[in-house]
């Protein structure tokens, strides 16, 4: 006991001691990451979404302008003077629609240049087999990264010209690289953009291509995360842009970001250091020592904990001790004498509610079996008195000062409740008992049968208004079931599962207080394994099962 309480003294204070050190290093942490999030992650996404924008916006920019050239006739190029300055005139609109003023080139079916703003045909308008041919056979614009010279490449945006279904010649667009490095573009941040084949002819970061093809490596194709590049470290992200035709790459150097926080963390190891020992040697001297008394009151406190309330702590200190003793003392004294009111309390609540529930009838059985007495006395007042007898002894049994009666006895008082019922039914009500004799001396609280029975009758009439209620009950072990059927139309899937969530949550909602009361009695008497349960069946008819003990005494 005396090592426990020193163990958790001792945790204690280390708990406490140490929460400052974990805050600081905790706050160290945060600032790392928000730091990395802001300085890197974010840089790194706003300048590949800077770059993809630029891009696509460039490439959509000039289809637009190829797409309305190629609507021209570049016959009208060749022809009459008349015909020249019209398609030069409209040319000269749509390549200047925008103050970039683009390199551009007008070719013939045969690839021969017609008119430019550039240098010489370049080698891949030589070609047959190269971007000329791809243009023919394209039904939209061809945008491509194509190689001008040994060191130089183009991104050619460019379609054919078609009339009468031949190809009448080329009109292309041309974008140098020098021309799309742009001073939009922040300079902390490296980008890149490949085409579907890993063409990167567009980039700012070198060591990314390889020196003969110019191609970016397949270990960076997938690039997303922290990457290598030829001995320096990146955080690389990318992007597909135009439909999944190329992919902007945005590479941020971190190695710089990466020492700080090494540094970071080195000067916070070496604080934990220094400080652990000395924490450690202030604990140890804050948790020595411990008293007679305060074993005393632990013990005391498990003798609670067990339920024994007997268990008095006798301290003569003459300090806070003895205080707490006499405290204690006072407060288990308390304790015990707020059980044993809490038990009469408990008790007399429920003998209370049991006797409320006992004598809760329904008042439309009342009101219809009095109408019907009146007009007995009239018509038979023979059967009048019978009725009156029958209703008075039913009454006279919900108030009875009793909470169980034998089960012979519930069903003679059941059986007064249904000569009044036929009185008012005749014929259209049919009621059938099965009684297994072992369980007629059976104990049941009273008037348990007669609500469920008065639920099937306002229920169970079928098509035709007959109503056919069967009683059964039989013993299984140490268990009376009693069932009432009918064989109306059943309950509503939905209706059914309220019903069953009602009787199983024990709070009643709805309208049905005759079952709910039958059920919440048998669980006041006999505890929350007994009571009510319903079911219906596939074809209609409703089963309401009662569960209780099988009792004699």
């Amino acid at each position: 006991m005396r090592r426990r309480l020193e163990d958790e003294v001792r945790e204690a204070l280390m708990r406490y001691a140490f929460v400052p050190v974990a805050i600081v290093a905790l706050l160290c942490v945060a600032w790392g990451m928000f730091n990395w999030q802001w300085s890197v992650v974010r840089r790194n996404g706003e300048m590949r979404d800077l770059t993809a924008q630029i891009f696509s916006e460039t490439v959509a920019d000039y289809i637009d302008r190829v797409n309305d050239i190629t609507r021209l006739s570049i016959m009208d190029a060749r022809g009459s003077d008349e015909e020249r300055r019209a398609f030069f005139t409209d040319f000269y609109a749509i390549v200047n629609r925008r103050a970039d003023h683009p390199y551009f080139y007008l070719l013939d079916a045969d690839g021969q240049t017609i008119f430019t703003n550039y240098m010489a045909a370049p080698p891949y308008f030589r070609t047959p087999w190269g971007i000329l041919r791809r243009m023919r056979t394209a039904d939209a614009p061809v945008v491509e990264f194509v190689r001008a010279g040994e060191k130089e490449w183009h991104l050619v945006i460019g379609r054919a010209f078609w009339e009468n279904g031949h190809v009448t010649g080329y009109a292309a667009l041309i974008l140098p690289r020098a021309e799309f490095m742009s001073p939009e573009l922040p300079p902390d941040t490296h980008w890149a953009i490949v085409d579907a084949y890993g063409y990167a002819p567009f980039s700012t970061l070198p060591q990314l291509r390889s020196e003969n093809f110019d191609k970016i490596s397949a270990e960076l194709r997938a690039a997303d995360g922290i990457v290598d590049v030829k001995d320096s470290l990146f955080y690389a992200t990318h992007r597909d842009i135009l439909g999944g035709a190329f992919r902007v790459y945005a590479f941020t150097p971190i190695a710089h970001i990466l020492r700080q926080y090494a540094v970071g963390a080195l000067i916070l190891l070496g604080v934990l250091m220094v400080m652990t020992p000395a924490i450690l040697m202030r604990v140890r001297r804050e948790t020595k020592g411990q008293t007679e008394a305060v074993e005393k009151i632990m013990k005391a406190f498990h003798e609670v904990r067990r339920g024994r309330l007997n268990h008095r702590l006798d301290i003569r200190t003459g300090n806070e001790f003895e205080e707490i003793a006499n405290s204690y003392n006072r407060t288990v004294d308390s304790i015990k004498e707020l059980l044993r009111l809490n038990e009469e309390q408990t008790r007399a609540k429920v003998v209370s509610e049991l006797r409320q529930l006992e004598s809760q009838f329904n008042p439309h059985f009342l009101f219809n079996t009095l109408e019907n007495i009146k007009y007995m006395i009239r018509l038979d007042p023979h059967a009048a008195v019978d009725m009156v007898m029958d209703l008075s002894s039913l009454l006279r049994y919900s108030i009875a000062r009793v909470t169980n009666v034998p089960l012979t006895e519930d069903l003679e008082h059941l059986a007064g409740y249904m000569r009044i019922q036929r009185r008012r039914f005749g014929a259209q009500l049919s009621y059938e008992e099965e009684i297994a004799p072992e369980t007629l001396p059976c104990r049941v609280p009273k008037l348990i049968m007669q609500p469920v029975v008065e639920n099937a009758i306002k229920y169970g009439a079928d098509d035709n208004g007959v109503i056919r209620i069967r009683v059964h009950t039989e013993k299984a072990g140490d268990l009376l079931v009693i069932t009432v059927e009918d064989k109306g139309p059943g309950i509503a899937p939905e209706k059914l599962a309220r019903l069953q969530e009602m009787l199983k949550s024990g709070e009643n909602t709805s309208m049905h207080t005759g079952v709910h009361n039958v059920h919440r009695r048998i669980q006041l008497l006999y505890g929350d394994q007994y009571g009510l349960g319903i079911t219906c069946g596939a074809e209609g008819g409703t089963c309401v099962e009662m569960r209780c003990p099988a009792r004699s005494q």
